[in-house]
Protein backbone atom coordinates (compact mmCIF):
# COMPACT_ATOMS: atom_id res chain seq x y z
CA UNK A 1 0.00 0.00 0.00
CA UNK A 2 1.39 3.34 -0.76
CA UNK A 3 2.34 5.72 1.69
CA UNK A 4 -0.28 8.53 1.08
CA UNK A 5 -2.97 5.58 0.87
CA UNK A 6 -2.31 4.72 4.58
CA UNK A 7 -1.81 8.22 5.41
CA UNK A 8 -5.68 8.56 4.62
CA UNK A 9 -6.66 5.46 6.47
CA UNK A 10 -5.09 6.89 9.64
CA UNK A 11 -7.09 10.19 8.62
CA UNK A 12 -10.37 8.16 8.05
CA UNK A 13 -10.27 7.34 11.40
CA UNK A 14 -10.64 10.67 13.06
CA UNK A 15 -12.88 11.88 9.79
CA UNK A 16 -16.24 11.95 9.13
CA UNK A 17 -18.18 8.84 7.45
CA UNK A 18 -19.06 10.54 4.58
CA UNK A 19 -15.02 11.53 4.07
CA UNK A 20 -14.09 7.90 4.75
CA UNK A 21 -17.05 6.56 2.40
CA UNK A 22 -15.16 8.60 -0.64
CA UNK A 23 -11.49 7.71 1.03
CA UNK A 24 -12.47 3.75 0.53
CA UNK A 25 -14.34 4.76 -2.89
CA UNK A 26 -10.47 5.70 -4.15
CA UNK A 27 -8.56 2.18 -2.79
CA UNK A 28 -8.64 -0.53 -4.20
CA UNK A 29 -11.65 -3.51 -3.47
CA UNK A 30 -10.20 -6.74 -1.95
CA UNK A 31 -10.58 -10.02 -3.78
CA UNK A 32 -10.41 -13.10 -1.88
CA UNK A 33 -8.49 -15.53 -3.43
CA UNK A 34 -10.28 -18.54 -5.15
CA UNK A 35 -11.56 -21.51 -3.51
CA UNK A 36 -9.51 -24.80 -4.49
CA UNK A 37 -11.11 -27.91 -3.98
CA UNK A 38 -9.94 -30.26 -1.24
CA UNK A 39 -9.75 -32.91 -3.56
CA UNK A 40 -7.73 -31.40 -5.92
CA UNK A 41 -3.89 -31.69 -5.88
CA UNK A 42 -1.86 -28.55 -4.50
CA UNK A 43 0.75 -28.51 -7.12
CA UNK A 44 0.75 -29.48 -10.72
CA UNK A 45 3.09 -32.63 -11.06
CA UNK A 46 5.94 -32.17 -13.42
CA UNK A 47 7.38 -34.51 -16.19
CA UNK A 48 11.07 -33.46 -14.73
CA UNK A 49 12.92 -36.63 -14.41
CA UNK A 50 15.04 -34.54 -11.90
CA UNK A 51 12.13 -33.81 -10.04
CA UNK A 52 11.27 -36.54 -7.01
CA UNK A 53 7.71 -36.16 -5.79
CA UNK A 54 7.88 -38.04 -2.25
CA UNK A 55 3.98 -38.44 -0.29
CA UNK A 56 2.99 -36.59 2.22
CA UNK A 57 3.75 -37.15 5.96
CA UNK A 58 2.85 -36.10 9.12
CA UNK A 59 5.82 -35.81 11.66
CA UNK A 60 4.09 -36.11 15.35
CA UNK A 61 6.26 -34.79 18.12
CA UNK A 62 7.16 -37.90 21.00
CA UNK A 63 6.45 -36.48 24.59
CA UNK A 64 9.25 -35.70 26.52
CA UNK A 65 10.71 -37.93 28.83
CA UNK A 66 9.61 -37.09 32.65
CA UNK A 67 12.63 -36.48 35.25
CA UNK A 68 11.86 -36.89 38.44
CA UNK A 69 14.14 -35.34 41.26
CA UNK A 70 15.09 -38.96 42.08
CA UNK A 71 16.69 -38.79 38.64
CA UNK A 72 18.96 -35.80 39.00
CA UNK A 73 20.43 -37.62 42.47
CA UNK A 74 23.93 -39.47 42.80
CA UNK A 75 23.70 -42.90 43.28
CA UNK A 76 25.48 -42.40 47.15
CA UNK A 77 23.05 -39.22 47.51
CA UNK A 78 19.63 -41.60 46.57
CA UNK A 79 20.82 -44.59 48.82
CA UNK A 80 21.43 -42.02 51.55
CA UNK A 81 17.39 -40.79 50.94
CA UNK A 82 15.97 -43.88 50.86
CA UNK A 83 17.46 -44.83 53.77
CA UNK A 84 15.88 -41.59 55.66
CA UNK A 85 12.86 -42.02 53.64
CA UNK A 86 12.61 -45.82 55.35
CA UNK A 87 13.34 -44.71 58.86
CA UNK A 88 11.14 -41.97 59.05
CA UNK A 89 8.17 -44.23 58.11
CA UNK A 90 8.94 -46.71 60.91
CA UNK A 91 6.41 -46.47 63.94
CA UNK A 92 6.27 -47.69 67.31
CA UNK A 93 7.85 -51.61 68.02
CA UNK A 94 8.82 -51.50 64.16
CA UNK A 95 11.15 -48.33 64.16
CA UNK A 96 13.11 -50.30 67.49
CA UNK A 97 13.03 -53.50 65.71
CA UNK A 98 13.86 -52.53 62.04
CA UNK A 99 15.86 -49.06 62.69
CA UNK A 100 19.72 -50.66 62.15
CA UNK A 101 20.18 -53.08 59.50
CA UNK A 102 23.43 -55.81 60.08
CA UNK A 103 25.09 -56.15 56.66
CA UNK A 104 25.69 -59.74 56.72
CA UNK A 105 22.64 -60.89 58.10
CA UNK A 106 19.97 -58.75 55.98
CA UNK A 107 19.61 -55.78 53.51
CA UNK A 108 20.85 -52.53 54.35
CA UNK A 109 18.25 -49.75 55.03
CA UNK A 110 19.02 -47.72 51.44
CA UNK A 111 17.92 -51.50 49.91
CA UNK A 112 14.71 -51.45 52.24
CA UNK A 113 13.69 -47.82 51.17
CA UNK A 114 14.41 -48.69 47.41
CA UNK A 115 12.32 -51.76 47.84
CA UNK A 116 9.09 -49.37 49.30
CA UNK A 117 9.93 -46.70 47.08
CA UNK A 118 9.26 -49.03 44.09
CA UNK A 119 6.67 -50.85 45.76
CA UNK A 120 4.57 -47.30 46.44
CA UNK A 121 5.40 -46.45 42.51
CA UNK A 122 3.29 -50.51 41.81
CA UNK A 123 0.80 -49.05 44.08
CA UNK A 124 0.08 -45.68 42.17
CA UNK A 125 0.28 -47.63 39.02
CA UNK A 126 -2.18 -50.44 39.93
CA UNK A 127 -4.21 -47.32 41.26
CA UNK A 128 -4.38 -45.67 38.07
CA UNK A 129 -5.30 -48.86 36.19
CA UNK A 130 -7.99 -49.60 38.99
CA UNK A 131 -9.32 -45.91 37.69
CA UNK A 132 -8.91 -46.87 34.33
CA UNK A 133 -11.38 -49.69 34.40
CA UNK A 134 -14.39 -47.75 35.59
CA UNK A 135 -14.56 -46.54 31.98
CA UNK A 136 -12.45 -49.14 30.02
CA UNK A 137 -12.21 -52.57 31.36
CA UNK A 138 -10.75 -54.21 28.25
CA UNK A 139 -7.88 -51.59 28.32
CA UNK A 140 -7.53 -51.66 32.16
CA UNK A 141 -7.23 -55.47 31.85
CA UNK A 142 -4.34 -55.14 28.92
CA UNK A 143 -2.44 -52.54 30.80
CA UNK A 144 -3.05 -54.52 34.31
CA UNK A 145 -1.59 -57.89 32.07
CA UNK A 146 1.46 -55.50 30.57
CA UNK A 147 2.18 -54.19 34.22
CA UNK A 148 2.66 -57.97 35.11
CA UNK A 149 4.90 -58.72 32.40
CA UNK A 150 6.96 -56.01 33.64
CA UNK A 151 7.57 -56.65 37.02
CA UNK A 152 8.04 -60.56 35.78
CA UNK A 153 10.80 -59.80 33.25
CA UNK A 154 8.88 -60.99 30.28
CA UNK A 155 8.76 -59.23 27.14
CA UNK A 156 5.66 -56.87 26.03
CA UNK A 157 2.71 -58.23 24.96
CA UNK A 158 3.32 -62.06 25.95
CA UNK A 159 0.31 -63.87 27.72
Amino acid sequence: MKAAGLLLLLLAATTSSRLSAEIRAQLPAFVPPPDQPKNAPAAATTTDPDVLELPKLTVREKARQRITPNDLMTPRALNKKFAVDYKKSLKGLDAVLNGFSIPLFGPSLAARGRAQYRAQQYRDMFGTIDAIAADDPAQAAELRREMVNALSGRPPGSK
